[in-house]
């Protein structure tokens, strides 16, 4: 991509016919002038060496020079300019529930809501720290890598809904184990996994993969995200609510953190568990046990933007500039052959 820091100089590239015209205007008035003078028979050797050629070529280089000179005030701008920098701290990855059971409101707005904030909250306060992000359902989808680019992650928040993943349920053993593939190959030590859900596992093999992860050098901490009391799951179409949940009896379900199931989830990956009815919190205080994990330094490429390339114009314009002082009217040897515009 191109751009130019500085469009409004192009104004300036209006004076290039103007520029033209006139050389077009003094070459034949020079012409005119010679010929009153002297016959052009007699012009050898009354002004030897003179050179029609060289005198043409001078003038045009000087209205390229001219556009050299306006392209570099307009500073042309391509090339994403990267940058290396380094840092040190620790690497975690946050898998967030979204089945339809996250959509309960016993904590307003609703559990997913107050999740994604609390996560959005958690990433205003990192310095340093890596974090990677996983959504599950029936199924876990990998929306980043571990990364220090915050700013990436904030803008996957927003999207975040029950809708990304067709496959309902609540697999937490799939969460875990797409969340050990977010970590780089070279680093899975010193690291962790956050699960933020209410527990509601019906696919089971959680711990197992909780297992799992600890063997790799992985702690697994949950936050069960909902209230005591539990409340029903409401059913939306296109944004309107429509009613809640019902079961075979058609009476309305009630979902209800499953604390039991998390804390088992915990151990087995040698984390905590964090009661989340509070998700901000929660996770704050997971943060804070996470601190004494091992650190690692990184190495992150930053895009910032487009890189100034003016500089490549103004050397090709300096050039031009000492090709123009080094060329006489006076022909050389081959250009005496090659009189082109005669």
């Amino acid at each position: 991509m191109l751009k130019f820091a500085n469009p409004y100089m192009y104004l300036f590239l209006s004076g290039i016919p103007v520029m033209v015209a006139a050389l077009i205007f003094f070459l034949r008035w020079k012409r005119r002038k010679r010929a009153k003078l002297l016959d052009r028979s007699l012009e050898p050797k009354v002004i030897p060496g003179f050179s029609r050629t060289k005198l043409i070529i001078r003038s045009i280089l000087m209205i390229v020079i001219y556009t050299a000179f306006v392209f570099t005030l307009a500073r042309p701008k391509f090339g994403m300019k990267v940058e290396k920098t380094k840092t040190e701290g620790f690497e975690f990855v946050v898998a967030l529930d979204i089945s339809n059971s996250m959509l309960a409101e016993d904590i307003s707005p609703s559990r997913l809501a107050r999740a994604k904030q609390a996560i959005n909250s958690l990433l205003d306060r990192m310095k340093g720290d890596a974090m990677g992000l996983v959504v599950f359902a029936g199924i876990a989808d990998l929306q980043s890598t571990v990364t220090n680019d915050y700013a990436s992650i904030k803008n996957i928040l927003p999207s975040i809904d029950p809708e990304m993943i067709g496959t309902q349920g609540t697999s937490v053993a799939e969460a875990i184990r797409v969340s050990i593939k977010a970590f780089p190959d070279e680093r899975k030590s010193g690291s962790a996994i956050v699960v933020l859900s209410d527990g509601e596992d019906h696919e089971g093999a959680a711990v197992d993969a909780a297992r799992e992860a600890r063997n790799k050098g992985i702690i697994v901490h949950t936050i069960g995200v909902g209230s005591e009391q539990g409340g029903p799951i409401p059913l939306y179409e296109k944004g309107t609510l429509v009613g809640y949940k019902t079961d075979r009896n058609n009476e309305t379900v009630i979902t209800r953190v499953n604390e039991d199931a998390l804390g088992e989830i915990a151990e087995a990956g040698g984390g905590i568990y964090v009661r989340g009815t509070d998700p901000s919190g929660a996770l704050a205080e997971v943060y804070r046990e996470m601190q004494s994990m091992q650190k690692a330094e990184r190495e992150e490429l930053n895009e910032e933007g487009l890189e100034d390339r003016f500089q490549w114009v103004l050397g090709f314009l300096l050039i031009l500039l000492i090709v123009e002082l080094l060329i006489s009217e006076r022909s050389s040897k081959w250009l005496r052959k090659l009189e082109l515009f005669d």
